[in-house]
């Protein structure tokens, strides 16, 4: 017998019919933890029944505990995680390691950090080292990856949900989502380190919202929402209409229900990865740990940008903007803003400029649009940021460099769609956008070097991206 299912033979048949301590039947009914962690009921005296099974001999005195005999076993009822290892095991089976080595159960199973529970486990003396031997071990369930998601599905007393798709569906998912994690050498030097990270943060996205913890789920029915839901960025892990024709939970093959909740079979997944994860990037212009340093961007001039809050203003994200404005009326301004946690994908960018009234209040003032020009500085391949700029901007509309906003309205410039080379997700730098004012001499009477600058908007690109000419493409090098 292989060393994995001896242990199975343990865990969901031996453990599975004792208890930790002698219980004895008696006139009232009582529930029994047993060495398993699942819990049985035990019947009365007068109808003696432990689970489903009945008793035909009521506690048996032994030397060392109490027996309960039974008409027949006990039946194991696996939690959603000893299930998932149960359908990995039975595929394995079948297909064999190299078919499952991209699995579920085969990520989840590498984060196992189960620890002793030294105060439940029985000691007996120490060994030649000093160290206590253990003759009774009772571990403390433990899974980094399942903790990282607040999706507990391997403990008894919880109550889930778990949408599962086929291990087809899964490895197709993470296939999808692995050239989004392409990391480069300002992540690690190490190229072993960075291919780890890509496909650790494949399988794990493609892990996030299967859970769904039913004890913060009451009104299911209306809306489900997954483990890893946050209050602060709502729009995401949430589910309307579960239930329904088009629901995340109406297209399952089967259902099997669990010790500690229910599994929904698939055969794909219901959502999508911009459902999940790949999601719009909002840079407020406000905020100025995103805005780089003089000295860390060339001819970068932030000094003359100062923040004033408009909270009367209902269309002005998070009540404030950033003005920019040249601090000699002869020359244009730049400004840089780091775009944090872009993934290695396609996004249309956007930027959204306030109409000039929002600062001067005076109904006489001279409105003008703003004239700018844009350009993405992405790191190269050897994590060094260029002083050239990797893809500068042409307006969809005209094809020249030049963008203008309408000045009587809140206005979101289409910049044009770019397609990073490398993911800077999890990670405290990233890409620079940098915005510059662009007005010539003969064009002060028409435009303002001026910026009221309410965010810098990213819109993940759904499916392929679009074939760019070379200068808005972050895939053709343009240094």
């Amino acid at each position: 017998m292989a060393a994995g299912q001896k242990q199975a033979v343990i865990d969901r048949f031996v453990k599975n019919h004792i208890t930790r301590y002698g219980v004895s039947i008696n006139n009232s009914k009582q529930d029994v933890t047993l060495l398993n962690s699942k819990v049985v009921d035990l019947g009365t005296l007068s109808s003696p029944t432990v689970g489903d099974a009945n008793v035909t001999k009521v506690n048996v005195a032994c030397d060392n505990g109490i027996v309960q005999v039974l008409d027949a076993a006990l039946p194991f009822k696996a939690n959603i995680f000893e299930q998932i290892q149960i359908d990995y095991e039975k595929e394995l089976a079948e297909k064999g390691d190299s078919a499952m080595a991209t699995s579920l159960y085969a990520f989840l199973s590498k984060y196992d950090d189960d620890e002793l529970d030294e105060s439940r486990s029985v000691a007996r003396g120490r060994d030649e080292n000093g160290d206590v031997v253990y003759v009774d071990s009772v571990m403390i369930r433990n899974n980094d990856v399942l903790s990282a998601i607040r999706a507990l599905i391997y403990e008894e007393d919880s109550s889930y949900w778990a949408v599962m798709p086929s291990t087809e569906a899964y490895q197709a998912r993470v296939e999808e989502i692995l050239p989004l994690f392409k990391f480069n050498y300002a992540y690690n030097s190490d190229e072993t380190v960075r291919d780890s990270m890509q496909n650790y943060y494949a399988n794990y996205m493609a892990t996030c919202d299967l859970f769904y913890n039913m004890n913060d789920n009451q009104h299911y029915t209306d809306s489900i929402y997954s483990t890893v839901y946050s209050r602060s960025n709502w729009k995401y892990h949430c589910f309307y209409d579960p239930m329904a024709e088009a629901g995340i939970l109406s297209a399952y093959d089967k259902t099997v229900e669990c010790s500690n909740g229910m599994m929904y079979y698939m055969s794909d997944y219901p959502f999508s990865i911009y459902e999940t994860f790949f999601k719009t990037i909002e840079v407020e212009g406000e905020y100025t740990m995103y805005i780089e340093s003089a000295e860390d961007w060339t001819n970068s001039n932030t000094t003359g940008w100062s923040r004033v809050t408009a909270t009367s203003a209902d269309s002005i994200s998070n009540g404030a903007y950033a003005y920019i404005y040249p601090t000699t009326g002869t020359r244009n301004t730049q400004i840089a803003y780091t775009i944090p946690q872009n993934l290695s994908g396609t996004y249309d960018i956007y930027v959204r400029l306030l109409p000039p009234s929002v600062y001067y209040t005076d109904s006489t003032a001279t409105i003008l649009p703003s004239q700018f020009r844009a350009s993405i500085y992405e790191r190269g391949d050897d994590g060094v940021m260029p002083t050239k700029a990797t893809a500068s901007f042409r307006n969809p509309a005209d094809g020249s460099r030049n963008y203008t906003n309408d000045p009587t309205k809140v206005d979101s410039v289409y910049i044009g769609q770019y397609t990073f080379a490398n993911c800077y997700y999890g990670t405290s730098s990233g890409v620079l956008l940098q915005l510059e004012s662009y007005v010539t001499s003969s064009q002060k009477s028409k435009f303002t070097k001026e910026m009221f600058l309410d965010s810098i908007i990213l819109v993940p690109v759904k499916g392929d991206a679009t074939e760019e000419d070379e200068e808005t493409s972050g895939s053709k090098r343009r240094n």
